[in-house]
């Protein structure tokens, strides 16, 4: 069964099973006609989604199978929805500076090409947003529909044209739109939003401006009178300090115990309750001389910048070192750890010996899990699709990364 076609702009379709007049959409994404968002700008106004019939020509059962495996690849890594939001906002940009001839450079580099280029401050909104996003639909926060149709959160378009807009300038080396500039997030552009004042109302407004700062001046003065008549001033002798004896007792040390107990099982039970996003997690570090085998000359990075049958037979070899196991997979992920803790080692002891004997030892539904993986990884490598590379990344942000590296420390103890 072959995919429905996609915007040029995107991974990801503009939109499914609207209806004609896009009613519901505006309604669910805030866009309604009594919007405020609708009197701003037209270059801010997200891009109008235009319904497709693609995935209604599908059963119902491929339909649904084929809307998961779009959400799944936007959802992927960071990479993916970097390319779907910053792809068109690059287009058109390239097409304004080759209108107005001001520019002879072409800038033919795809979004990418240029996420390779990006700032930290890119790379970590992108990896933040997209790792939300998976939460969200693990816990079913988010319906796989309305993320493959918003391309997202419907109510956080702004911030992902903005940080498209800041990627496009950073590539082109131009500035900012204005109203893509943080202190323009909440530019207007209707001349009618803006009250009128006259200028009986702005002296009006003066005045009553005017009449409460000398009444709070006059507040002051009083205040400040009423302390100097009551204020003690000390003799500089001592005289006037309390001693430490004195004031210990004042002191309820029951209270203030039971008060610092209290405060300390609040804010635990307050963590325990609440489920947090952890999108700061720490990055596993690793050298090419830890890794196993033949991966320690892998360039995952190279192979990302490539594109067409190269990238896919480059995959395809990375997929050949796989088994349907998962033993390789797990030898991938626990070599590094190992590598770490084997210091110094113990007699006839190496890294392959010590990954060796927890794998004999490793139950059957620890191994079942490794295998799963394995499965996966290998089955999207041999099929050129370069969101395999995500396991493999040991230092990346992605939460299937964080799961194995769980998994590996607690079976290595």
């Amino acid at each position: 069964m072959t995919d429905p076609p996609q915007e040029s702009g995107g991974d990801l379709p503009s939109s499914i099973d609207l209806p004609d007049d896009n009613s519901e959409h505006q309604e669910k994404s805030g866009a309604s006609s009594d919007d405020p968002n609708q009197t701003l700008a037209p270059a801010i106004i997200s891009t109008p989604q235009a319904a497709t019939p693609a995935y209604k020509a599908f059963p119902s059962a491929a339909r649904q199978r084929e809307i998961d495996r779009a959400v799944r690849k936007f959802s992927g890594n960071a990479q993916n929805m970097f390319v779907h939001h910053v792809e068109p906002v690059l287009q058109h940009r390239r097409d304004d500076l080759r209108a107005t001839g001001r520019s002879k450079r072409l800038h033919h580099k795809t979004a990418a090409q240029i996420w390779f280029l990006m700032s930290p401050e890119q790379s970590f909104f992108w990896t933040q947003k997209v790792t939300e996003l998976r939460l969200a639909l693990k816990q079913g926060t988010l319906k796989v529909e309305d993320c493959l149709r918003d391309a997202g959160y419907s109510d956080e378009w702004y911030e992902y044209r903005r940080f498209a807009e800041m990627a496009v300038a950073e590539y082109t080396k131009q500035e900012v739109p204005e109203e893509f500039r943080e202190e323009g997030k909440h530019w207007v552009k209707d001349e009618n939003m803006v009250t009128d004042l006259t200028q009986d109302d702005i002296k009006s407004s003066m005045a009553d401006q005017a009449t409460e700062d000398d009444r709070e001046e006059d507040e002051q003065v009083e205040d400040q009178t009423e302390f100097l008549h009551s204020a003690t001033f000390p003799t500089g002798t001592g005289d006037d300090m309390p001693l430490l004896d004195q004031t210990l007792p004042q002191v309820d040390l029951e209270k203030a115990v039971l008060l610092c107990t209290t405060s300390i099982t609040f804010a635990a039970g307050q963590t325990e309750s609440s489920q947090l996003l952890d999108v700061l997690s720490d990055r596993f570090d690793y050298e090419p001389r830890m890794m196993y085998g033949n991966f320690a000359h892998a360039n995952y990075k190279e192979i990302r910048a490539l594109e067409g049958k190269q990238q896919a037979a480059r995959l395809r070899q990375v997929a050949d070192l796989f088994d349907a196991t998962g033993m390789v997979l797990f030898y991938y992920y626990a070599y590094p750890h190992v590598w770490k803790r084997l210091r110094p080692p113990e007699v006839d002891q190496t890294v392959a010996s010590v990954v060796h004997e927890h794998w004999r030892r490793m139950s059957l539904p620890q191994k079942g899990t490794w295998e799963i993986y394995g499965r996966r990884a290998k089955k999207l490598l041999g099929d050129g699709d370069v969101d395999g590379l995500d396991l493999l990344e040991l230092d990346s942000m992605d939460p299937d990364v964080f799961d194995l590296h769980r998994i590996t420390e607690e079976t290595l103890g």
